[in-house]
């Protein structure tokens, strides 16, 4: 079973990371800066029982996760909102995030391309960096570690207006690495004439 499914988990991320005061400094500091008058419609990748639902009570909010528990969690905390465990294959969203996700996807260069095609405006990601890249495990996890310049080199190929990177370095909760820099990027898209 997945850790992801265990019922203390769900009911943890039933409780947790719903409001603004759950959300890691990184995580805050980026979405504030966010327009938010102009978040209409929101897509939640790896949306886990879908507290982030909270923070953009006035748009329409869709969560994607793998997790058919967290979804059952989601979908009855949330009947306002729609769930699914794939992305979809079109639509344009306002707002693209994902965070505490891509960290844990090997091919996480593909499954941005696929939420960066989903925004209209912008995407929030988060991603763990350091010197180099390196894989190890958290809970039974797959933890990707990206180099700084890989990532950045892969987020400038996006070719996005603008980008801000947001973060600190902390302690890993992964035994293989002792600090990692916990990045969170806002990516605007070019406004097509």
């Amino acid at each position: 079973m997945s850790v992801f499914e265990r019922p203390e988990v769900v009911e943890r991320y039933g409780r947790e990371r719903a409001q603004w005061r759950d959300l890691y400094p990184s995580e805050s500091w980026i979405l504030s800066h966010l327009p938010t008058l102009s978040v209409h419609t929101v897509l939640d990748f790896g949306c886990a029982a879908g507290g982030f639902r909270n923070l953009f009570p006035h748009a329409q909010y869709s969560g994607v996760d793998q997790s058919l528990s967290m979804l059952e969690k989601a979908k009855e905390s949330h009947p306002d909102s729609l769930f699914w465990d794939n992305l979809p294959d079109s639509g344009l969203y306002d707002l693209v995030m994902s965070l505490g996700t891509l960290p844990h996807i090997a091919d996480w260069e593909s499954r941005i391309w696929q939420l960066w095609k989903l925004t209209r405006t912008h995407l929030v990601i988060d991603l763990r960096l350091g010197s180099e890249d390196r894989t190890g495990t958290y809970q039974d996890v797959p933890y990707h570690i990206l180099s700084y310049r890989r990532a950045l080199r892969f987020l400038n190929c996006l070719n996005p207006q603008s980008l801000t990177l947001h973060g600190y370095t902390h302690a890993s909760n992964c035994e293989e690495f002792p600090e990692v820099f916990m990045g969170v990027f806002l990516l605007e898209k070019r406004r097509s004439n």
